[in-house]
């Protein structure tokens, strides 16, 4: 495997996983504050809705680094020891 190929896999790892985990927060607006509320506050205010609510999701780039890194390094680990097995 060429070291082109495991870039853009590690790469294309980075951008799945990261988008895969994240957190939700809710967040109610008053005037130009945002509020962090929990969810069930969220939805017993969903259906008054006096004031305005917001859904934000923070994703974890971190956690999308630290898998794609380690993908990285087995394929690395996996193509040297492919190569000295077969000569």
């Amino acid at each position: 495997m060429k070291k082109y190929t495991i870039l853009i896999i590690m790469t294309l790892i980075f951008l799945v996983s990261s988008r895969l985990i994240y957190d939700i927060s809710y967040y109610e607006m008053r005037g130009t504050n945002k509020l962090q509320i929990t969810e069930k506050k969220y939805d017993s205010k969903k259906k008054s809705e006096y004031y305005p609510l917001i859904i934000e999701k923070n994703y974890d780039y971190m956690m999308g680094g630290i898998i794609s890194l380690s993908v990285g390094l087995f394929l690395i680990g996996y193509n040297k020891y492919r190569n000295k097995k077969s000569t």
